[in-house]
């Protein structure tokens, strides 16, 4: 005689909740270990350079990175504003059918093993032009959209990359016209982009100098993002949008920014999506931020456009910009805090992973006499988010130009002192 067990329908459904819950997080751990080989594969970037050849792709300290690079002219260096156009915020998104199918499974996916993903309001990408002057045409969008038509391209690209392994150019042609069935729906000029809603992020290197050195810190992103968890970025790095909804009053480089400063570098509440504000200038008054201002003012700190990047993984456009603070008094004062005036620490958020034991999370770079790209591991295209990576690149190289022409300067006026 049989020993009966019952089973409640309520038990039955918890177990297989857990038993799917399991399976997706399998699938995912197997989709990250390929991502990773593919991004540790050099023939990825030689295959990135051969289809989109026409386009400039960095190639640093004998490493290519994935990212077409768009420098801003000089005279638009202290004119974050002035890349933008508006294009007009009521144009719909057309974008191709396949792709956003594609993608709607992969965004489920990200959010049932832990990404943090709302469908937000983004600014995004009609056209790019680059002539004598850079210009990004903007229309309004649906973060998810831009996910599911963009983040799943790097997904197939990674993906079908570490399983087939091309290796030479015929390789990457029938790798192409075979396995990149996605890519090859929206494949084209990669500034006017067709089928995709291209969201716009921006990218921001922070150099400050510490014991009258230049330094920047650049940590590595955690698991709850969507995309490039894991990589190392730039602080701060985030997606161009108006927060509150105030497409036009929002639709500022250097109000995003200031906006991003304090939610990623100091972690401060306010600057998080509000719920009730009315102003889009709700966080104007907070110390850390009123501190920077001062700064700029005093000419001690400078908010620079260095330019455009494209990242070629997932096709997304990247304002990219350098926060330049050229003097110790910074640093010294947010490495502790300051409760008299209000100035708090150095504090990331929680899209960059916590410092543990054991785990190199964070990078602080104290950079070359001559501004040049740093040699490190953790600065590899493997291990660089491609948007950050191109941050860090024009930055360096506008910061580097603008100190060389300051040294100039100061040699002559010294010349001249001498000689009177």
């Amino acid at each position: 005689m049989g020993i009966g067990i019952e089973i409640s329908p309520k038990e039955i459904k918890e177990y297989l909740a857990k038993f799917n819950d399991w399976l997706k997080k399998s699938r995912w751990e197997r989709i990250k270990k390929e991502m990773s080989e593919a991004r540790a594969d050099k023939n990825l970037y030689d295959f990135l350079q051969w289809l989109y050849s026409s386009e400039n792709i960095p190639f640093v300290n004998g490493l290519r990175y994935p990212v077409a690079l768009y420098p801003a002219p000089k005279m638009q260096w202290d004119n974050p504003e002035s890349v933008l156009i508006k294009a007009g915020w009521q144009l719909p998104e057309l974008v191709h059918p396949a792709l956003k199918k594609a993608g709607e499974k992969y965004r489920r996916l990200r959010m049932a093993v832990g990404a943090e993903m709302w469908n937000d309001d983004v600014y995004r990408m009609l056209k790019l032009e680059n002539k004598n002057w850079l210009r990004i045409y903007c229309g309004v969008g649906k973060y998810f959209t831009a996910f599911e038509t963009c983040d799943v391209l790097e997904l197939e690209l990674l993906t079908k990359f570490a399983e087939k392994r091309p290796r030479s150019r015929d390789d990457f042609n029938w790798f192409f016209q075979n396995e990149l069935k996605l890519r090859r729906l929206v494949h084209g000029s990669i500034k006017e982009p067709t089928g995709i809603s291209a969201a716009i992020g921006v990218s921001t290197l922070v150099l400050f100098r510490h014991e009258d050195r230049l330094k920047t810190i650049l940590w590595e992103r955690s698991e709850i993002v969507g995309p490039h968890g894991g990589l190392i970025h730039v602080v701060p790095s985030f997606m161009f949008q108006p927060v509150i909804g105030d497409f036009d009053e929002e639709f500022s480089v250097k109000h995003n920014v200031y906006r991003e400063y304090l939610e990623e570098l100091f972690d401060v509440p306010i600057a998080k999506k509000p719920e009730r504000q009315i102003s889009p200038f709700y966080f104007y008054e907070h110390p850390n931020l009123k501190f920077l201002r001062k700064l700029e003012k005093e000419k001690k700190a400078r908010l620079l456009f260095t330019g455009v990047a494209i990242n070629l993984l997932n096709l997304r456009p990247e304002i990219c910009t350098l926060l330049l603070i050229n003097t110790n008094e910074w640093y010294d004062k947010h490495s502790s805090g300051n409760t008299s005036t209000g100035l708090t620490m150095l504090k990331v958020n929680e899209e960059f992973k916590p410092i543990t034991e054991g785990k190199h999370v964070r990078v602080v770079l104290e950079m070359k006499d001559d501004l040049s790209f740093p040699i490190r591991d953790e600065l590899s295209p493997s291990k660089m988010v491609p948007s950050g990576a191109a941050a860090l690149i024009l930055g360096l190289d506008v910061a580097g130009k603008i100190i060389l022409n300051e040294r100039i300067a100061n040699d002559v006026q010294e010349r001249v002192r001498k000689r009177n």
